[in-house]
C-alpha cells in the first residue's frame, strides 16, 4: 500500500511540475517571440542610436508619410 502511495504521490508532483515548466515556456517564450519582432521591426535601438529600444506605440506602428 505504501509503494503504491509514494508512486501515486510521485506522480502528482511530476505533472504538477510539467505542467509549471510548461506554462513558463509560453509564457517567456511568447513574450521573447513578441521582443524579437519588435527589435526587428523598429530596428535595434529604435532608430535614435545606440541605446535600448524606444517604447512600441500604435503611432510608431503606422508607415511614415
Amino acid at each position: 500500500m505504501l509503494t503504491l502511495q509514494i508512486l501515486i504521490d510521485g506522480f502528482a508532483i511530476s505533472a504538477l511540475y510539467a505542467l509549471g515548466a510548461t506554462g513558463f515556456t509560453l509564457i517567456f517564450g511568447v513574450s521573447g517571440v513578441l521582443n524579437l519582432f519588435a527589435w526587428r521591426h523598429h530596428g535595434a535601438g529604435g532608430g535614435s542610436g545606440p541605446g535600448p529600444p524606444r517604447a512600441c506605440s500604435m503611432s510608431t506602428l503606422t508607415p511614415e508619410r
